[in-house]
Protein backbone atom coordinates (compact mmCIF):
# COMPACT_ATOMS: atom_id res chain seq x y z
CA UNK A 1 0.00 0.00 0.00
CA UNK A 2 1.03 3.59 -0.55
CA UNK A 3 2.51 5.46 2.39
CA UNK A 4 1.40 8.87 3.53
CA UNK A 5 3.79 11.66 2.59
CA UNK A 6 5.01 13.99 5.33
CA UNK A 7 2.82 12.27 7.89
CA UNK A 8 -0.47 13.09 6.14
CA UNK A 9 -2.97 10.25 6.03
CA UNK A 10 -4.04 8.94 2.66
CA UNK A 11 -7.56 9.90 1.59
CA UNK A 12 -10.09 7.21 2.38
CA UNK A 13 -11.13 5.05 -0.54
CA UNK A 14 -14.60 5.93 -1.80
CA UNK A 15 -17.33 3.84 -0.24
CA UNK A 16 -19.84 2.00 -2.45
CA UNK A 17 -22.59 4.26 -1.13
CA UNK A 18 -20.78 7.40 -2.39
CA UNK A 19 -22.11 7.28 -6.00
CA UNK A 20 -25.54 6.22 -4.72
CA UNK A 21 -25.68 9.25 -2.40
CA UNK A 22 -24.50 11.50 -5.22
CA UNK A 23 -27.21 10.08 -7.50
CA UNK A 24 -29.90 10.53 -4.81
CA UNK A 25 -28.84 14.12 -4.18
CA UNK A 26 -29.07 14.72 -7.93
CA UNK A 27 -32.53 13.18 -8.09
CA UNK A 28 -33.77 15.49 -5.32
CA UNK A 29 -32.41 18.48 -7.29
CA UNK A 30 -34.09 17.09 -10.41
CA UNK A 31 -37.43 16.81 -8.60
CA UNK A 32 -37.14 20.46 -7.56
CA UNK A 33 -36.42 21.58 -11.12
CA UNK A 34 -39.39 22.69 -13.16
CA UNK A 35 -38.02 22.13 -16.64
CA UNK A 36 -37.18 18.85 -18.33
CA UNK A 37 -34.13 20.38 -20.03
CA UNK A 38 -32.84 21.54 -16.62
CA UNK A 39 -33.37 18.04 -15.23
CA UNK A 40 -31.36 16.60 -18.15
CA UNK A 41 -28.55 19.12 -17.54
CA UNK A 42 -28.47 18.28 -13.83
CA UNK A 43 -28.52 14.51 -14.28
CA UNK A 44 -26.14 14.03 -17.21
CA UNK A 45 -22.86 14.66 -15.34
CA UNK A 46 -24.11 12.75 -12.30
CA UNK A 47 -24.99 9.68 -14.38
CA UNK A 48 -21.68 9.95 -16.26
CA UNK A 49 -19.73 9.90 -13.00
CA UNK A 50 -21.92 7.47 -11.01
CA UNK A 51 -22.91 4.79 -13.55
CA UNK A 52 -20.84 2.30 -15.51
CA UNK A 53 -22.70 2.52 -18.81
CA UNK A 54 -20.23 0.14 -20.47
CA UNK A 55 -21.22 -2.64 -18.06
CA UNK A 56 -24.89 -1.71 -18.48
CA UNK A 57 -24.56 -1.98 -22.27
CA UNK A 58 -22.49 -5.18 -22.17
CA UNK A 59 -24.84 -6.98 -19.80
CA UNK A 60 -27.96 -5.67 -21.57
CA UNK A 61 -26.70 -7.10 -24.87
CA UNK A 62 -25.52 -10.37 -23.30
CA UNK A 63 -23.71 -12.78 -25.60
CA UNK A 64 -24.44 -10.52 -28.57
CA UNK A 65 -21.99 -7.94 -27.20
CA UNK A 66 -19.00 -10.04 -28.33
CA UNK A 67 -20.33 -10.15 -31.91
CA UNK A 68 -20.60 -6.38 -32.24
CA UNK A 69 -18.13 -3.96 -33.81
CA UNK A 70 -16.43 -1.45 -31.52
CA UNK A 71 -18.29 1.44 -33.17
CA UNK A 72 -21.65 -0.15 -32.31
CA UNK A 73 -20.49 -0.87 -28.76
CA UNK A 74 -19.53 2.79 -28.31
CA UNK A 75 -22.85 4.00 -29.74
CA UNK A 76 -24.89 1.70 -27.50
CA UNK A 77 -22.81 2.63 -24.43
CA UNK A 78 -23.48 6.34 -25.08
CA UNK A 79 -27.17 5.68 -25.68
CA UNK A 80 -27.43 3.72 -22.41
CA UNK A 81 -26.28 6.83 -20.58
CA UNK A 82 -28.99 8.84 -22.36
CA UNK A 83 -31.64 6.25 -21.50
CA UNK A 84 -30.69 6.40 -17.82
CA UNK A 85 -30.73 10.22 -17.79
CA UNK A 86 -34.00 10.61 -19.72
CA UNK A 87 -35.81 7.90 -17.78
CA UNK A 88 -35.00 9.43 -14.36
CA UNK A 89 -35.61 12.98 -15.64
CA UNK A 90 -39.08 11.91 -16.79
CA UNK A 91 -39.90 9.74 -13.75
CA UNK A 92 -39.19 12.43 -11.16
CA UNK A 93 -40.93 15.59 -12.42
CA UNK A 94 -41.93 17.09 -9.05
CA UNK A 95 -40.74 17.27 -5.48
CA UNK A 96 -43.28 16.35 -2.81
CA UNK A 97 -40.96 15.84 0.18
CA UNK A 98 -39.54 12.56 -1.15
CA UNK A 99 -36.32 11.40 0.44
CA UNK A 100 -33.90 8.51 0.16
CA UNK A 101 -32.56 6.36 2.97
CA UNK A 102 -29.53 4.06 2.81
CA UNK A 103 -30.31 0.82 4.64
CA UNK A 104 -27.03 -1.05 4.24
CA UNK A 105 -24.77 -2.86 1.84
CA UNK A 106 -23.44 -6.32 1.18
CA UNK A 107 -20.71 -7.77 -1.00
CA UNK A 108 -21.85 -10.08 -3.78
CA UNK A 109 -18.40 -10.71 -5.33
CA UNK A 110 -14.92 -9.45 -4.56
CA UNK A 111 -15.49 -6.35 -6.71
CA UNK A 112 -19.30 -6.02 -6.53
CA UNK A 113 -21.63 -4.69 -3.86
CA UNK A 114 -25.34 -4.13 -3.38
CA UNK A 115 -26.32 -0.90 -1.65
CA UNK A 116 -29.85 -1.22 -0.24
CA UNK A 117 -31.93 1.96 -0.09
CA UNK A 118 -35.51 3.13 0.12
CA UNK A 119 -37.29 6.01 -1.53
CA UNK A 120 -39.90 7.48 0.80
CA UNK A 121 -42.80 9.26 -0.91
CA UNK A 122 -46.05 10.57 0.51
CA UNK A 123 -47.87 7.50 -0.80
CA UNK A 124 -45.37 4.61 -0.85
CA UNK A 125 -42.00 3.14 0.04
CA UNK A 126 -39.88 1.97 -2.89
CA UNK A 127 -37.05 -0.46 -2.25
CA UNK A 128 -34.09 0.48 -4.45
CA UNK A 129 -31.12 -1.85 -4.48
CA UNK A 130 -28.13 -0.54 -6.40
CA UNK A 131 -25.60 -3.00 -7.76
CA UNK A 132 -22.14 -1.51 -8.05
CA UNK A 133 -18.81 -2.63 -9.47
CA UNK A 134 -15.37 -1.46 -8.34
CA UNK A 135 -13.54 -0.12 -11.40
CA UNK A 136 -9.98 0.76 -10.49
CA UNK A 137 -10.95 2.02 -7.04
CA UNK A 138 -14.11 3.82 -8.16
CA UNK A 139 -17.52 2.36 -7.36
CA UNK A 140 -19.96 2.62 -10.28
CA UNK A 141 -23.65 1.71 -10.46
CA UNK A 142 -24.58 -0.82 -13.13
CA UNK A 143 -28.07 -1.92 -12.09
CA UNK A 144 -30.99 -0.56 -10.10
CA UNK A 145 -33.48 -3.06 -8.68
CA UNK A 146 -36.77 -1.34 -7.81
CA UNK A 147 -39.09 -3.39 -5.60
CA UNK A 148 -37.38 -6.57 -6.76
CA UNK A 149 -37.38 -5.76 -10.50
CA UNK A 150 -33.96 -5.38 -12.09
CA UNK A 151 -33.74 -2.60 -14.67
CA UNK A 152 -30.79 -4.37 -16.28
CA UNK A 153 -32.72 -7.67 -16.56
CA UNK A 154 -35.57 -5.83 -18.29
CA UNK A 155 -33.11 -4.22 -20.71
CA UNK A 156 -31.43 -7.56 -21.38
CA UNK A 157 -34.74 -9.30 -22.16
CA UNK A 158 -35.84 -6.49 -24.46
CA UNK A 159 -32.57 -5.94 -26.30
CA UNK A 160 -31.75 -9.64 -26.68
CA UNK A 161 -35.08 -10.21 -28.39
CA UNK A 162 -34.58 -7.15 -30.59
CA UNK A 163 -31.04 -8.22 -31.49
CA UNK A 164 -32.33 -11.64 -32.58
CA UNK A 165 -35.03 -10.14 -34.81
CA UNK A 166 -33.40 -6.91 -36.06
CA UNK A 167 -29.68 -7.04 -35.28
CA UNK A 168 -27.60 -4.28 -33.77
CA UNK A 169 -29.27 -1.54 -35.83
CA UNK A 170 -32.64 -2.64 -34.43
CA UNK A 171 -31.26 -2.40 -30.88
CA UNK A 172 -29.88 1.08 -31.54
CA UNK A 173 -33.23 2.20 -32.96
CA UNK A 174 -35.11 0.69 -30.01
CA UNK A 175 -32.88 2.52 -27.52
CA UNK A 176 -33.35 5.79 -29.42
CA UNK A 177 -37.12 5.22 -29.35
CA UNK A 178 -36.98 4.68 -25.56
CA UNK A 179 -35.14 8.00 -25.20
CA UNK A 180 -37.79 9.71 -27.35
CA UNK A 181 -40.60 8.06 -25.33
CA UNK A 182 -39.00 9.37 -22.11
CA UNK A 183 -38.83 12.87 -23.60
CA UNK A 184 -42.47 12.65 -24.71
CA UNK A 185 -43.54 11.43 -21.25
CA UNK A 186 -41.74 14.37 -19.66
CA UNK A 187 -43.51 16.88 -21.90
CA UNK A 188 -46.88 15.65 -20.57
CA UNK A 189 -45.94 16.61 -16.96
Amino acid sequence: PATPSAGRPLPAAPQPATPVNKFHEGLIKVMRSTSYSDRIQLLTPIVESSFDTTTVARVALGRNWRKMEDQHKATITDLMGEVIVTSYASRFPTYTQQYFEILGQKSIKSNRVIVRTQLHTDSELVDLDYQLVDLDGQWKIFDVVANGVSDLSLKRATYSATFESSGVTGVIEEIRQTIKDNQDKASVH
